[in-house]
């Protein structure tokens, strides 16, 4: 099973600043993810992001809150000042699955080679 969160409300949201839309598009992500975490609650998830928006924060609240349930966090790189952030974050959460990747295939080499946390 699989799920994509993506809000699209940013598209009618004319006239809002932009700081506003991208509080927006997390609390729904997250408000999202929350949900599916609580309504799944014997399944196990992967969970695949961007570095560029917010979904390592995301993804460690809901690590931090359903260590058990959340098998790996993979996030894509992007430019060297976001990559930066994320590596520190990692280093800041041994306990956590997360991996920066380069693409989304990496995915599939990444847990042939390396055993998870």
């Amino acid at each position: 099973m699989a799920f994509k969160i993506r809000w699209y409300g940013w598209q009618r949201a004319q006239g809002i600043k932009f700081g506003e839309k991208r509080k927006a598009y997390k609390n729904h992500k997250k408000n999202t993810l929350n949900h599916l975490l609580q309504f799944y609650e014997k399944e196990k998830f992967i969970l695949l992001g961007d570095a560029t928006e917010g979904d390592t924060d995301i993804y460690l609240t809901a690590f931090e809150q359903f260590p058990d349930r959340i098998e790996h966090i993979y996030i894509r790189q992007a430019k060297e000042k976001l990559n930066k952030r994320v590596l520190q974050k990692i280093k800041n959460h041994p306990e956590a699955p997360i991996h920066l990747i380069e693409h989304s295939s990496d995915i599939l080499k990444y847990r042939k080679n390396k055993p998870s946390h």
